[in-house]
């Protein structure tokens, strides 16, 4: 897919640190939106709570999708789909600091899987302790 917008950002406040970039990708009729998101000073349980699933077991399904937590290459992740529509989402807890989301538009979860696997997680994990103050 052909990369249509990239940004990111950088918010500070309090004494917390985070983070984010963000790129989208388009493909005859189908688009994917990946975003990084580094909670930086935030970690352990508080980024947990930041991302209310990371502590929760979730197991739904419809007739028209569902909705499950799991893991992803050891990881805890979270993936929403709805087969009607194509549109779904993963989003993978790394180190306890970083937040990888992928949302993906009139495609089937394989394909927003496959762009999650374009991302390299055990790299993130690698810069757990870089950057911030712990």
């Amino acid at each position: 897919m052909k990369r249509t917008r990239a940004e990111g950002e950088r918010a500070a406040a309090m004494g917390l640190n985070i983070s984010k970039a963000e790129g989208e990708y388009q493909k005859e009729g189908s688009s994917v939106h990946i975003s990084l998101m580094d909670m930086g000073t935030l970690s352990g349980m508080a980024a947990m709570a930041t991302v209310g699933w990371a502590m929760a077991e979730i197991d739904k399904e419809t007739e028209t999708g569902y909705e499950k937590t799991s893991t992803y290459q050891g990881y805890k992740s979270h993936e929403k789909y709805s087969r009607k529509s194509q549109d779904g989402e993963v989003t993978v807890l790394v180190a306890d600091r970083f937040v990888v989301e992928v949302r993906g538009n009139n495609l089937p979860m394989e394909g927003i899987m496959a762009a999650l696997g374009n991302v390299d997680l055990s790299k993130l994990a690698g810069m757990k302790g870089k950057g911030v103050e712990q």
